[in-house]
Protein backbone atom coordinates (compact mmCIF):
# COMPACT_ATOMS: atom_id res chain seq x y z
CA UNK A 1 0.00 0.00 0.00
CA UNK A 2 1.18 3.70 -0.65
CA UNK A 3 0.00 6.06 1.88
CA UNK A 4 0.27 9.58 1.55
CA UNK A 5 0.74 11.97 4.63
CA UNK A 6 -0.58 14.89 4.62
CA UNK A 7 0.80 17.92 7.20
CA UNK A 8 1.58 21.24 7.47
CA UNK A 9 5.04 20.44 9.17
CA UNK A 10 6.43 16.88 8.68
CA UNK A 11 10.00 14.91 9.10
CA UNK A 12 12.34 15.79 9.10
CA UNK A 13 10.43 19.20 10.64
CA UNK A 14 9.54 17.72 13.90
CA UNK A 15 8.20 21.27 15.89
CA UNK A 16 5.51 19.45 18.22
CA UNK A 17 3.86 16.46 18.96
CA UNK A 18 2.01 16.15 16.14
CA UNK A 19 4.98 15.94 13.82
CA UNK A 20 6.45 13.15 16.49
CA UNK A 21 2.85 11.51 15.87
CA UNK A 22 3.67 11.78 11.98
CA UNK A 23 6.94 9.99 12.10
CA UNK A 24 5.39 7.45 14.12
CA UNK A 25 2.54 7.00 12.11
CA UNK A 26 5.11 6.61 9.08
CA UNK A 27 7.52 4.34 11.14
CA UNK A 28 4.61 2.01 11.50
CA UNK A 29 3.58 1.84 7.65
CA UNK A 30 6.84 1.33 6.67
CA UNK A 31 7.16 -1.74 9.63
CA UNK A 32 3.96 -2.97 7.74
CA UNK A 33 5.73 -3.11 4.57
CA UNK A 34 3.91 0.09 3.17
CA UNK A 35 5.41 3.03 1.34
CA UNK A 36 4.89 6.59 2.85
CA UNK A 37 5.00 10.00 0.64
CA UNK A 38 4.59 13.36 2.52
CA UNK A 39 3.36 16.26 1.21
CA UNK A 40 3.93 19.59 3.45
CA UNK A 41 3.57 23.19 3.36
CA UNK A 42 5.86 25.42 1.96
CA UNK A 43 6.48 28.95 1.94
CA UNK A 44 7.50 29.94 -1.85
CA UNK A 45 9.76 32.70 -2.39
CA UNK A 46 7.17 35.16 -3.82
CA UNK A 47 3.19 35.51 -3.03
CA UNK A 48 1.08 33.52 -5.33
CA UNK A 49 -2.67 33.27 -5.50
CA UNK A 50 -2.67 29.49 -6.29
CA UNK A 51 -1.39 26.53 -4.18
CA UNK A 52 0.95 24.60 -6.51
CA UNK A 53 2.35 21.40 -5.95
CA UNK A 54 5.95 20.24 -6.44
CA UNK A 55 8.65 17.66 -5.36
CA UNK A 56 10.54 18.68 -2.08
CA UNK A 57 14.18 19.14 -1.89
CA UNK A 58 14.05 16.78 1.24
CA UNK A 59 11.89 13.81 -0.41
CA UNK A 60 8.09 13.73 -1.02
CA UNK A 61 6.31 16.88 -2.13
CA UNK A 62 5.12 20.42 -1.06
CA UNK A 63 2.38 22.52 -1.96
CA UNK A 64 3.80 26.07 -2.00
CA UNK A 65 1.37 28.64 -0.49
CA UNK A 66 2.04 32.10 0.70
CA UNK A 67 0.82 33.09 3.78
CA UNK A 68 1.67 36.45 5.76
CA UNK A 69 3.54 33.92 8.60
CA UNK A 70 4.20 30.93 9.14
CA UNK A 71 1.34 28.39 10.68
CA UNK A 72 3.46 27.67 13.47
CA UNK A 73 3.92 31.20 14.58
CA UNK A 74 1.86 33.77 16.79
CA UNK A 75 1.20 37.28 15.23
CA UNK A 76 -0.52 40.69 15.13
CA UNK A 77 -4.34 40.66 14.95
CA UNK A 78 -3.82 42.01 11.27
CA UNK A 79 -1.65 39.53 10.09
CA UNK A 80 -3.81 36.67 11.77
CA UNK A 81 -6.46 38.04 9.98
CA UNK A 82 -4.80 38.33 6.54
CA UNK A 83 -3.99 34.28 7.52
CA UNK A 84 -7.49 33.02 7.81
CA UNK A 85 -8.77 34.59 5.14
CA UNK A 86 -6.42 33.15 3.18
CA UNK A 87 -6.85 30.17 4.07
CA UNK A 88 -10.12 30.67 3.43
CA UNK A 89 -9.86 31.50 -0.15
CA UNK A 90 -7.14 30.85 -1.64
CA UNK A 91 -7.48 27.63 -4.00
CA UNK A 92 -4.66 24.73 -3.98
CA UNK A 93 -4.38 23.61 -8.06
CA UNK A 94 -6.28 20.20 -7.83
CA UNK A 95 -4.92 19.47 -11.39
CA UNK A 96 -1.47 19.29 -10.23
CA UNK A 97 -2.85 17.57 -6.76
CA UNK A 98 -4.22 15.09 -8.51
CA UNK A 99 -1.06 14.39 -11.34
CA UNK A 100 1.10 13.72 -7.92
CA UNK A 101 -1.45 11.13 -6.51
CA UNK A 102 -1.78 8.94 -9.63
CA UNK A 103 2.30 9.49 -10.11
CA UNK A 104 2.69 8.02 -6.55
CA UNK A 105 0.00 5.91 -7.01
CA UNK A 106 -1.67 6.38 -3.54
CA UNK A 107 -3.89 4.23 -1.82
CA UNK A 108 -4.96 5.92 1.07
CA UNK A 109 -4.24 9.68 2.28
CA UNK A 110 -3.52 10.39 6.13
CA UNK A 111 -4.25 14.14 6.97
CA UNK A 112 -2.38 15.57 9.97
CA UNK A 113 -3.16 19.13 9.39
CA UNK A 114 -3.58 21.62 6.65
CA UNK A 115 -2.61 25.25 8.44
CA UNK A 116 -1.05 26.70 5.99
CA UNK A 117 -2.26 24.48 2.90
CA UNK A 118 -5.72 26.15 3.34
CA UNK A 119 -9.25 24.58 3.77
CA UNK A 120 -9.96 23.87 -0.16
CA UNK A 121 -6.99 21.22 0.24
CA UNK A 122 -9.60 18.81 1.76
CA UNK A 123 -12.10 19.36 -1.14
CA UNK A 124 -9.50 18.57 -3.50
CA UNK A 125 -8.00 15.39 -1.73
CA UNK A 126 -11.64 14.42 -1.72
CA UNK A 127 -11.96 14.91 -5.48
CA UNK A 128 -9.06 12.47 -5.90
CA UNK A 129 -11.46 9.10 -5.10
CA UNK A 130 -9.29 7.73 -2.46
CA UNK A 131 -10.03 7.05 1.28
CA UNK A 132 -8.90 9.74 3.67
CA UNK A 133 -8.35 9.43 7.35
CA UNK A 134 -8.48 12.75 9.18
CA UNK A 135 -5.91 12.43 12.55
CA UNK A 136 -7.30 14.31 14.83
CA UNK A 137 -4.45 16.38 16.50
CA UNK A 138 -6.25 19.73 17.16
CA UNK A 139 -10.18 21.25 16.67
CA UNK A 140 -9.31 22.62 13.42
CA UNK A 141 -11.89 20.48 11.49
CA UNK A 142 -14.58 22.72 13.52
CA UNK A 143 -12.43 25.59 14.91
CA UNK A 144 -10.79 28.13 13.18
CA UNK A 145 -8.26 29.09 15.75
CA UNK A 146 -8.09 25.21 16.25
CA UNK A 147 -8.14 25.69 20.17
CA UNK A 148 -11.76 25.71 20.88
CA UNK A 149 -10.49 28.97 23.28
CA UNK A 150 -10.29 32.28 22.77
CA UNK A 151 -9.13 35.13 25.14
CA UNK A 152 -8.19 32.72 27.44
CA UNK A 153 -12.38 31.25 27.31
CA UNK A 154 -13.24 27.84 26.49
CA UNK A 155 -15.72 28.03 23.51
CA UNK A 156 -18.74 25.52 24.52
CA UNK A 157 -20.28 25.77 21.26
CA UNK A 158 -19.26 26.48 17.66
CA UNK A 159 -19.30 30.69 17.26
CA UNK A 160 -20.55 31.76 13.73
CA UNK A 161 -17.25 31.45 11.77
CA UNK A 162 -16.58 28.11 13.17
CA UNK A 163 -19.84 27.05 12.20
CA UNK A 164 -19.25 28.14 8.68
CA UNK A 165 -15.62 26.23 8.81
CA UNK A 166 -17.47 22.86 10.23
CA UNK A 167 -19.83 23.36 7.62
CA UNK A 168 -17.01 23.74 4.71
CA UNK A 169 -15.54 20.64 5.71
CA UNK A 170 -17.92 18.55 6.21
CA UNK A 171 -18.99 19.30 3.13
CA UNK A 172 -15.43 18.87 1.51
CA UNK A 173 -14.46 15.22 2.98
CA UNK A 174 -18.51 14.49 2.08
CA UNK A 175 -17.07 14.04 -1.15
CA UNK A 176 -14.54 11.10 -0.44
CA UNK A 177 -15.51 7.79 -1.20
CA UNK A 178 -14.51 7.04 2.63
CA UNK A 179 -13.37 8.44 5.70
CA UNK A 180 -11.70 8.10 9.13
CA UNK A 181 -12.07 10.05 11.96
CA UNK A 182 -9.08 8.89 13.99
CA UNK A 183 -8.51 10.33 17.23
CA UNK A 184 -5.86 9.72 20.11
CA UNK A 185 -8.49 11.19 23.03
CA UNK A 186 -12.19 10.28 23.56
CA UNK A 187 -12.91 13.83 24.26
CA UNK A 188 -11.48 15.16 21.00
CA UNK A 189 -13.38 12.33 18.71
CA UNK A 190 -16.73 13.39 20.45
CA UNK A 191 -16.76 16.61 20.35
CA UNK A 192 -15.20 17.07 16.68
CA UNK A 193 -17.49 14.42 15.19
CA UNK A 194 -20.59 15.90 17.05
CA UNK A 195 -20.30 19.03 15.04
CA UNK A 196 -19.31 18.07 11.89
CA UNK A 197 -21.83 16.23 9.24
CA UNK A 198 -20.44 13.51 7.71
CA UNK A 199 -22.41 10.89 5.81
CA UNK A 200 -19.59 8.35 4.89
CA UNK A 201 -17.32 8.38 7.71
CA UNK A 202 -16.57 6.15 10.55
CA UNK A 203 -14.75 7.62 13.88
CA UNK A 204 -11.89 5.68 16.25
CA UNK A 205 -10.40 6.34 19.45
CA UNK A 206 -6.80 4.92 19.69
CA UNK A 207 -4.03 6.40 21.49
CA UNK A 208 -0.94 7.06 19.28
CA UNK A 209 1.54 4.46 18.81
CA UNK A 210 4.20 6.90 19.56
CA UNK A 211 7.20 5.38 20.37
CA UNK A 212 9.72 6.91 23.30
CA UNK A 213 12.87 6.43 25.39
CA UNK A 214 11.97 5.53 29.05
CA UNK A 215 14.29 5.07 31.99
CA UNK A 216 11.75 3.59 34.46
CA UNK A 217 12.05 4.07 38.33
CA UNK A 218 10.34 4.27 41.24
CA UNK A 219 9.89 7.71 42.60
CA UNK A 220 10.93 7.19 46.40
CA UNK A 221 14.29 9.55 46.94
CA UNK A 222 14.27 11.87 50.10
CA UNK A 223 15.14 15.35 50.25
CA UNK A 224 14.03 18.27 47.76
CA UNK A 225 11.46 17.65 45.42
CA UNK A 226 11.89 18.28 41.81
CA UNK A 227 9.01 19.50 39.39
CA UNK A 228 8.95 19.62 35.55
CA UNK A 229 7.47 21.23 32.86
CA UNK A 230 8.60 19.83 29.28
CA UNK A 231 6.86 21.73 26.02
CA UNK A 232 5.60 24.64 24.16
CA UNK A 233 6.27 27.46 26.69
CA UNK A 234 3.40 29.67 25.43
CA UNK A 235 0.06 31.09 27.22
CA UNK A 236 -2.16 28.51 26.39
CA UNK A 237 -0.18 25.43 28.12
CA UNK A 238 -0.05 27.65 31.05
CA UNK A 239 3.31 30.17 31.01
CA UNK A 240 0.91 32.87 32.48
CA UNK A 241 1.96 35.35 35.51
CA UNK A 242 -0.30 32.75 37.76
CA UNK A 243 2.15 29.86 36.73
CA UNK A 244 5.12 32.07 38.15
CA UNK A 245 3.43 32.94 41.45
CA UNK A 246 2.93 29.41 41.71
CA UNK A 247 6.34 28.06 41.22
CA UNK A 248 7.49 30.88 43.46
CA UNK A 249 4.83 29.55 46.15
CA UNK A 250 5.84 26.29 45.62
CA UNK A 251 9.44 27.15 46.39
CA UNK A 252 8.69 29.20 49.32
CA UNK A 253 6.99 25.98 51.32
CA UNK A 254 9.27 23.31 50.07
CA UNK A 255 12.53 24.45 48.82
CA UNK A 256 11.70 22.97 45.48
CA UNK A 257 13.34 22.78 42.41
CA UNK A 258 11.43 23.37 38.84
CA UNK A 259 13.33 21.86 35.47
CA UNK A 260 11.89 23.55 32.22
CA UNK A 261 12.55 22.34 28.55
CA UNK A 262 11.09 23.67 25.39
CA UNK A 263 10.17 26.76 23.50
CA UNK A 264 8.04 29.32 22.36
CA UNK A 265 6.88 32.85 22.89
CA UNK A 266 7.01 33.17 26.51
CA UNK A 267 10.42 31.43 26.97
CA UNK A 268 12.27 34.97 27.53
CA UNK A 269 9.83 36.06 30.58
CA UNK A 270 11.02 32.36 31.99
CA UNK A 271 14.61 33.39 31.44
CA UNK A 272 13.79 36.50 33.36
CA UNK A 273 11.73 34.53 35.88
CA UNK A 274 14.97 31.73 35.84
CA UNK A 275 17.42 34.48 35.88
CA UNK A 276 17.20 35.81 39.96
CA UNK A 277 15.81 32.24 40.50
CA UNK A 278 18.79 29.70 40.90
CA UNK A 279 16.25 26.77 41.74
CA UNK A 280 14.89 27.38 38.09
CA UNK A 281 16.33 25.44 35.27
CA UNK A 282 15.32 26.23 32.31
CA UNK A 283 17.12 24.02 29.61
CA UNK A 284 15.70 25.11 26.23
CA UNK A 285 14.17 22.34 23.52
CA UNK A 286 15.30 19.12 24.07
CA UNK A 287 15.84 16.90 21.25
CA UNK A 288 13.62 13.57 21.80
CA UNK A 289 16.57 11.15 22.74
CA UNK A 290 17.12 13.56 25.49
CA UNK A 291 13.81 13.69 27.22
CA UNK A 292 14.21 10.34 28.88
CA UNK A 293 16.93 11.62 30.94
CA UNK A 294 15.10 14.97 31.39
CA UNK A 295 12.34 12.61 32.90
CA UNK A 296 14.79 11.28 35.14
CA UNK A 297 15.94 14.35 37.12
CA UNK A 298 12.12 14.92 37.67
CA UNK A 299 9.89 13.71 40.72
CA UNK A 300 6.15 15.53 39.43
CA UNK A 301 5.25 16.45 35.75
CA UNK A 302 3.07 19.71 35.84
CA UNK A 303 0.97 20.01 32.82
CA UNK A 304 -1.22 23.30 33.28
CA UNK A 305 -2.81 23.39 30.04
CA UNK A 306 -5.24 26.46 29.26
CA UNK A 307 -7.01 24.78 26.49
CA UNK A 308 -8.73 21.81 25.73
CA UNK A 309 -5.61 19.50 24.94
CA UNK A 310 -6.08 16.24 23.18
CA UNK A 311 -4.06 13.36 23.96
CA UNK A 312 -0.68 14.80 25.60
CA UNK A 313 2.32 12.52 24.94
CA UNK A 314 4.37 14.17 27.46
CA UNK A 315 1.91 12.68 30.18
CA UNK A 316 2.35 9.38 28.24
CA UNK A 317 6.25 9.90 28.83
CA UNK A 318 5.57 10.50 32.38
CA UNK A 319 4.01 7.22 32.68
CA UNK A 320 6.54 5.37 31.44
CA UNK A 321 8.70 7.16 33.51
CA UNK A 322 7.39 6.42 36.90
CA UNK A 323 6.14 10.25 37.12
CA UNK A 324 3.05 11.44 38.83
CA UNK A 325 1.59 14.06 36.66
CA UNK A 326 -0.64 16.66 37.93
CA UNK A 327 -2.86 18.68 35.32
CA UNK A 328 -6.02 21.00 35.20
CA UNK A 329 -9.52 18.90 34.29
CA UNK A 330 -9.63 19.66 30.52
CA UNK A 331 -9.81 17.92 27.39
CA UNK A 332 -7.95 14.70 26.96
CA UNK A 333 -5.66 15.30 30.48
CA UNK A 334 -8.05 13.63 32.73
CA UNK A 335 -8.06 10.45 30.22
CA UNK A 336 -4.61 9.79 30.95
CA UNK A 337 -3.84 10.84 34.36
CA UNK A 338 -5.89 8.89 36.67
CA UNK A 339 -6.78 11.04 39.59
CA UNK A 340 -5.57 10.01 43.04
CA UNK A 341 -3.63 7.15 41.50
CA UNK A 342 -1.28 7.95 39.13
CA UNK A 343 -1.40 12.09 39.25
CA UNK A 344 -3.30 14.52 40.64
CA UNK A 345 -6.49 16.43 38.63
CA UNK A 346 -6.82 19.72 39.96
CA UNK A 347 -10.09 22.20 38.95
CA UNK A 348 -9.99 24.22 35.55
CA UNK A 349 -7.33 27.29 35.73
CA UNK A 350 -6.71 26.63 39.89
CA UNK A 351 -3.22 27.54 40.09
CA UNK A 352 -3.15 27.41 44.01
CA UNK A 353 -4.81 23.94 43.57
CA UNK A 354 -2.18 23.18 41.31
CA UNK A 355 0.70 23.65 43.42
CA UNK A 356 -1.10 22.53 46.82
CA UNK A 357 -1.15 19.30 44.25
CA UNK A 358 2.78 19.49 43.73
CA UNK A 359 2.87 20.30 47.40
CA UNK A 360 1.10 17.36 48.97
CA UNK A 361 3.45 14.91 46.96
CA UNK A 362 5.69 16.59 48.84
CA UNK A 363 5.00 16.50 52.15
CA UNK A 364 3.75 12.57 51.76
CA UNK A 365 6.44 10.54 49.97
CA UNK A 366 4.83 7.60 50.48
CA UNK A 367 1.93 8.43 48.48
CA UNK A 368 4.28 10.33 45.71
CA UNK A 369 6.12 6.26 45.48
CA UNK A 370 3.18 4.90 45.29
CA UNK A 371 1.77 7.04 42.46
CA UNK A 372 5.02 6.57 40.74
CA UNK A 373 4.88 2.51 41.26
CA UNK A 374 0.53 3.02 39.84
CA UNK A 375 2.26 5.12 36.78
CA UNK A 376 4.73 2.48 35.39
CA UNK A 377 1.79 0.46 35.49
CA UNK A 378 -0.58 2.15 33.87
CA UNK A 379 2.03 2.54 30.62
CA UNK A 380 1.08 -0.99 29.51
CA UNK A 381 -2.27 0.95 28.48
CA UNK A 382 -0.25 2.91 25.75
CA UNK A 383 1.82 -0.01 24.57
CA UNK A 384 3.08 0.89 21.02
CA UNK A 385 3.17 -2.18 19.57
CA UNK A 386 -0.28 -2.78 20.45
CA UNK A 387 -1.80 0.44 19.40
CA UNK A 388 0.21 0.48 16.08
CA UNK A 389 -1.53 -2.94 15.64
CA UNK A 390 -5.28 -1.38 16.25
CA UNK A 391 -4.03 1.54 13.59
CA UNK A 392 -2.71 -0.89 11.13
CA UNK A 393 -6.05 -2.37 10.69
CA UNK A 394 -8.06 0.33 10.65
CA UNK A 395 -6.10 1.50 7.71
CA UNK A 396 -6.67 -1.86 6.56
CA UNK A 397 -10.19 -1.50 6.62
CA UNK A 398 -10.42 2.13 5.50
CA UNK A 399 -8.37 0.90 2.21
CA UNK A 400 -10.77 -2.42 1.67
CA UNK A 401 -13.63 -0.10 1.65
CA UNK A 402 -15.06 -2.86 3.76
CA UNK A 403 -18.87 -1.90 5.28
CA UNK A 404 -18.12 0.04 7.76
CA UNK A 405 -21.66 0.39 9.51
CA UNK A 406 -20.56 -3.34 10.22
CA UNK A 407 -17.24 -3.07 12.45
CA UNK A 408 -17.49 -2.40 16.12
Amino acid sequence: MKILQIGSYLPPDLVGGAEYTAKCFADSFERAGHQVVNLRWKMPPSAGFRGSVAPSTVGGWELRAWRPMEPIRSAALTRKALFYAMEWVMPVNGNALNQMIEQEAIDLIVVHSFRGLGYDILKKIAKCNRPIVMVLHDFALICLNKGMARKGSICKTLCSVCRAVARRNSEALNLSPQVALLSPSAFMLDRVRSNLNLSNAISRHIPNPNRYNFLPRVRDKSGALTWGYFGRIEPDKGFVSDLFEAADRIHRHSGARWIVAGKGSMQDALTSFARTRPWVDFRGLLPEDQMAQAFDAIDVLALPSLWPENFPGILVQALGNGVPAVGFDIGGIPEVIDHGKTGIVAPFKDFQALSDAILSLDADRDRLKNMSIAALDAANRYDADKLEGQLLELVTQVVSRQDFSALP
